[in-house]
C-alpha cells in the first residue's frame, strides 16, 4: 500500500460529525449486488420488538480510575438482557464453577447484577469465553452423554440457586478450538447440538433461557455448528461480528467491517456476509442477535508514513491507560485520544466499515456512533432478533469524551427501541439522521458447500494443521495460515519460498531455474506444521541458506583495504 500524501491536520473540535480531509475510496466493492430490501424473509420490525443484549464482565472492576466498572454502573434502561461473563468449566469434573469467587460471591456481583431483574431485565450467566475455551475440556463434555447429563443437572441447580434467568454458552469453538479447525474432532458439531437440545429440554419447563455466542467465520460455522438445530433450540444466537482483524494479522485492519472493502484480504470477513451465511445455513433471522464492539483493535505501525488499511505493523498498539492491554482500546480511550491528543480520524466514504484513527506509529479501528447506528438500522432491515454489545464497561459509560453516557449503546436503543434522543446540546446522532441501509446480497461463489469448510484443492488450498503453505504459481510468494484463512505473503525481492522460509532460488524447491517460473508452472504443495496454538501467530523469516562459493578469494591476505558495512536498526520492521 502506498504511503498517504495527505498531510496531517489538526483534529476537528467535534470529531464525530466532521468528515476528515482524507477518506478511503470504496468504489470497487467486489462481487456484491445491492437491494433496498433484505434478501431473506423478515419484517423491518417495530421498536420494542428487538433485544439489546449487553455483556457485563466481572473483571472490569479491577481497573483503576475512570475505567473501573461496577454493577451499579449498569443503566437498566439500555438493555433488555444482561449476560454475566463469565463462569467457567471445571476441567476435571466438567461442571460449571464461578470464575472469580472474590467478585462473584464475596463482593456479591451475582446478587447485584441479578437484582436488575426487578427492573424488568433478564439476566443470564455465560460460561466459557476465549481463555476458558483452551484445551479439550468442552469437547470432552459434549461428546460424553453421561457428562452432558451431569452438567445439565448441576448447571440447572447452579443458575437457579444464584437467581439467573438462563445460560449463555460461549465455547470458542466446537471443532475449531480457539479458531483452529484441525484441533477438535468432527463429532464436536453434532455433540454441541446435542448439548443445546438437551439443555433446552431441561430449561423450558422452568422458564429458563438458553443462548449462545457464536463465530462469524464461514469456516467455523460450517465445521462447528449444526445451524438448524441451534436455531430450533436456542432462544437467540449472538453472532460475534467483531475481531475480524487485529494485531495477529501483522497489518492494519478494521475490527468489525460492515461490508467488504476493495482492500480486503478475505471478502467474507464482514458482518453482512456472516449474518447472511448464518441465515443461509438455516438460522431463523429472528433468532439472530448481531454483535457490535464497544472497543477498537489497535496496532503499532512499522512505518509512520504508511497509515492506511493493510499497513505493516510490528505488534499491538500501546496499552490504554485504563484497559492496560496491548492491541486493544475501549471506546472511551479512543475518543479521548481523538479529542484531547490530536489523533486523526479517517472515515470510509461508502460506509463499508467504521473509522480508524492514528497518531505517529499508533493506529486503531473502531465503530463510532454513525456506524453503530447503521448497524442497528441493518438489524431492523434484515428483520433480525436484535443487537448485542461487547461490553458495557467499554462504551463511554462515564461520559469522559462524549456528550452523554453510553453514546454507542444509546444509539442502538434509539434505533431498535425508540429510546429518547439526546439533549439539545448533544447532536451526537445528527450525522446519521435519515440513514438509508442497503442490504448487500452474497456472492454465491463465496459460499462453501454445505458439507465442506473449504475445498481441499491446489487452486483453493487450505491451512489444515499448518502455518505455511507454498504458493501454487509464484515461487516468490507463500501463504500464512491465520485463523483458518490463507494470507498471501511475498519474500523479499530475489528470494524464493523454501518450505518454511525465504531462501536463495538455487536452494528452493520450486521448479527449475531455467524455466523462469512462469505463471503456469506447477508447484507441489509443501506445508509446515503449526508450532503454536495461539491466535497471535508470530512469523519468523529464516536467513537464506546457501552452499555457493564466495565470489571473492577465500584467503585472508591483508591487502590494506577496509570493507566497512553499515547496519541499520530499523530494517527489521520491513515485511
Amino acid at each position: 500500500m502506498q504511503p498517504s500524501t495527505v498531510s496531517p491536520q489538526p483534529p476537528p473540535s467535534d470529531w464525530q460529525h466532521t468528515t476528515p480531509a482524507s477518506s478511503i475510496d470504496t468504489s470497487a466493492i467486489p462481487s456484491v449486488t445491492t437491494t433496498t430490501r433484505p434478501s431473506t424473509p423478515g419484517t423491518s420490525g417495530t421498536t420494542g420488538d428487538f433485544k439489546v443484549v449487553c455483556y457485563f464482565t466481572n473483571w472490569a472492576w479491577y481497573r483503576q480510575g475512570g475505567g473501573k466498572f461496577l454493577p451499579s454502573d449498569i443503566d437498566p434502561e439500555l438493555c433488555t438482557h444482561i449476560v454475566y461473563g463469565f463462569a467457567v468449566l471445571n476441567g476435571d469434573q466438567l461442571l460449571i464453577r464461578p470464575h472469580d469467587t472474590w467478585a462473584d460471591y464475596d463482593n456479591k456481583f451475582y446478587e447485584k447484577v441479578t437484582a436488575l431483574k426487578l427492573k424488568g431485565l433478564k439476566v443470564l450467566l455465560a460460561i466459557g469465553g476465549w481463555n476458558d475455551s483452551a484445551g479439550d475440556k468442552y469437547s470432552r463434555l459434549v461428546n460424553s452423554p453421561g457428562a452432558r447429563a451431569r452438567f445439565i443437572a448441576h448447571v440447572l441447580d447452579f443458575i437457579q440457586q444464584h437467581n439467573f434467568d438462563g445460560l449463555d454458552l460461549d465455547w470458542e469453538y466446537p471443532k475449531c478450538w480457539q479458531v483452529d479447525c484441525k484441533k477438535g474432532p468432527d463429532s464436536d458439531k453434532e455433540a454441541f447440538a446435542a448439548l443445546v437440545r438437551e439443555l433446552s429440554t431441561a430449561f423450558k419447563p422452568k422458564g429458563l433461557l438458553l443462548s449462545s455466542a457464536v463465530s462469524p467465520s464461514r469456516a467455523v460455522i460450517s465445521a462447528g455448528y449444526d445451524v438448524p438445530v441451534l436455531s430450533q433450540y436456542l432462544d437467540w444466537i449472538a453472532v460475534m461480528t467483531y475481531d475480524f482483524h487485529g494485531q495477529w494479522d501483522k497489518i492494519t485492519g478494521h475490527v468489525a467491517p460492515m461490508y467488504p472493502h476493495p482492500e480486503d484480504v478475505d471478502v467474507t470477513f464482514n458482518a453482512n456476509f456472516s449474518i447472511h451465511y448464518w441465515i443461509r445455513q438455516g438460522a431463523d433471522p429472528k433468532k439472530i442477535v448481531m454483535g457490535m464492539p464497544m472497543y477498537g483493535q489497535s496496532f503499532s505501525l512499522a512505518d509512520n508514513s504508511e497509515h492506511g488499511l493493510n499497513a505493516p505493523t510490528y505488534g499491538g498498539g500501546e496499552a490504554g491507560e485504563a484497559t492496560r492491554a496491548r492491541g486493544f482500546l475501549a471506546y472511551y480511550e479512543i475518543c479521548t485520544n481523538i479529542k484531547k491528543k490530536g489523533w486523526r480520524v479517517i472515515k470510509d466514504k461508502k460506509g463499508s466499515m467504521g473509522p480508524y484513527a492514528y497518531s505517529r506509529d499508533q493506529w486503531v479501528s473502531f465503530d463510532d456512533t454513525s456506524m453503530i447506528r447503521h448497524k442497528a438500522e441493518f438489524i431492523k432491515a434484515m428483520g433480525l432478533g436484535g443487537g448485542m454489545i461487547w461490553a458495557l464497561d467499554l462504551d463511554d459509560f462515564r461520559d469522559i469524551c462524549s456528550c452523554e453516557q453510553y453514546p454507542l449503546l444509546r444509539t442502538i436503543n434509539r434505533v431498535l427501541r425508540g429510546y429518547p434522543g439526546p439533549g439539545p446540546n448533544c447532536d451526537i446522532a445528527a450525522a446519521a439522521d435519515n440513514i438509508k441501509v442497503d442490504i448487500h446480497e452474497l456472492d454465491e461463489n463465496l459460499i462453501a458447500p454445505p458439507d465442506s469448510v473449504l475445498l481441499e484443492t491446489v487452486d483453493e488450498p487450505t491451512c489444515g494443521n499448518k502455518i505455511f503453505l507454498s504458493h501454487s504459481t509464484d515461487c516468490n510468494k507463500y501463504y500464512l495460515c491465520h485463523h483458518g484463512e490463507l494470507l498471501e505473503q511475498s519474500c523479499p525481492e530475489g528470494l524464493y519460498w523454501n518450505t518454511d522460509h525465504c531462501d536463495w532460488p538455487e536452494n528452493a524447491k520450486c521448479g527449475s531455474l531455467e524455466e523462469g517460473m512462469s505463471s503456469s508452472t506447477s508447484i507441489s504443495i509443501t506445508m509446515t506444521e503449526q508450532a503454536t496454538t495461539s491466535p497471535t501467530t508470530k512469523l519468523t523469516t529464516a536467513r537464506p541458506t546457501t552452499s555457493m562459493k564466495p565470489s571473492t578469494p577465500g584467503t585472508s591476505t591483508d591487502t590494506g583495504y577496509k570493507v566497512v558495512c553499515y547496519f541499520t536498526n530499523w530494517a527489521w520492521y520491513r515485511s
